[in-house]
């Protein structure tokens, strides 16, 4: 199994990793790094993370814990 971003979601992928690489020097690649790592176990183990319904799952990075809200 191999893991895609969406058009959408690549671009926002990509302007985290500058966000953070404004925070700190080299924050943006250790971003893409653990986002890598985080896609290596869910293609290893695609069933394995919260079910939040509807076919979508849920794994959390170790270092980076996005919030997410809604409106």
């Amino acid at each position: 199994m191999t893991a895609t971003f969406f058009e959408a979601a690549q671009e926002e992928f990509e302007e985290a990793i500058r966000y953070y690489e404004r925070q700190r020097t080299g924050l943006g690649n250790d971003f893409r790094a653990e986002v890598q790592k985080a896609l290596d176990k869910i293609c290893k183990h695609p069933g394995a993370w919260t079910d939040l319904g509807n076919g979508v799952r849920r794994c959390r990075t170790d270092r980076f814990h996005m919030g997410w809200c809604t409106s």
